[in-house]
């Protein structure tokens, strides 16, 4: 997981301009692990897999369920390489 620090300013902060200007509506929105763009479903705007086949980066996370999907697969992801990144989302997602 690499969200986007722009150089230092803001740091930890996931890229959104989708989101904050409106493109992507909230909801179903996913997170890229490659580098932290989020964007809608493929079911809302069709964003994500937009940037997954544009990028390259084809395994993003749901900020819904916190499932993790890869696009060159067609496949949901299980595997014990995602369970630090997913346990940390979680833990975002929970916090407070």
């Amino acid at each position: 997981l690499r969200p986007n620090d722009n150089e230092g300013k803001g740091k930890g902060r996931m890229k959104s301009e989708y989101i904050e200007g409106g493109k992507c509506p909230s909801g179903e929105n996913w997170l890229c692990l490659h580098c932290g763009v989020v964007r809608c479903s493929r079911y809302v705007n069709g964003h994500c897999k937009d940037h997954a086949v544009e990028s390259g980066h084809c395994i993003a996370v749901s900020l819904e369920d916190l499932s993790a999907w890869c696009y060159q697969c067609s496949a949901y992801l299980t595997h014990p390489s995602l369970d630090g990144t997913l346990q940390k989302l979680e833990s975002l997602k929970f916090q407070g």
